[in-house]
């Protein structure tokens, strides 16, 4: 159970205290698209997002894309946003968490991964040894039918979690 409790969560990926997470030591951020960023019918990262990107990566961080979506997707969101990516991750295995730390030259310890889901990227970022970071997703509606399947069983480790405070 302890491996699918993220160590943060808030509302959304704009509340997040990146400045502190760069005092703590983190150098990478793995996001994941649907939900996390963009709701799965965006077929654009919106201006708010590529302006968003833009500053964490004036910040020092590096700044990528960790995605269970098909690679096409994350190959297009990533390079709209200038950003490296690993898509068709099959989070919660660790082999795209690796694929991308290594291709970006970070350690597990200097990664925060941030994502809507506990199942693959909750868990994964647990099992990979990173910060994890949980977001309330974009748009439940807008959820695949298998990922609406997920959430059902995510909802009583959900309660048990309490949401960190935004800036």
């Amino acid at each position: 159970m302890k491996k699918l409790k993220p160590e943060f969560w808030y509302d959304s990926i704009y509340d997040i205290d990146f400045k502190q997470m760069y005092n703590d030591g983190i150098r990478a951020l793995f996001f994941d698209i649907d939900n996390t960023m963009e709701g799965y019918d965006q077929t654009e990262p919106s201006e708010k997002l590529l302006e968003f990107t833009e500053s964490l990566q004036e910040m020092g961080f590096r700044v990528a894309v960790l995605s269970n979506a098909k690679a096409g997707r994350s190959e297009y969101f990533a390079k709209k946003m200038q950003v490296d990516f690993e898509g068709h991750a099959l989070k919660p295995k660790l082999k795209g968490f690796r694929n991308l730390a290594e291709r970006i030259g970070v350690k597990p310890s200097e990664v925060a991964m941030i994502g809507d889901q506990l199942f693959t990227d909750i868990w994964g970022a647990n099992r990979f040894g990173c910060r994890s970071i949980l977001v309330t997703p974009i748009d439940l509606d807008g959820d695949p039918g298998f990922v609406k399947f997920k959430r059902v069983f995510e909802q009583p480790i959900i309660k048990k979690c309490s949401k960190t405070k935004g800036k």
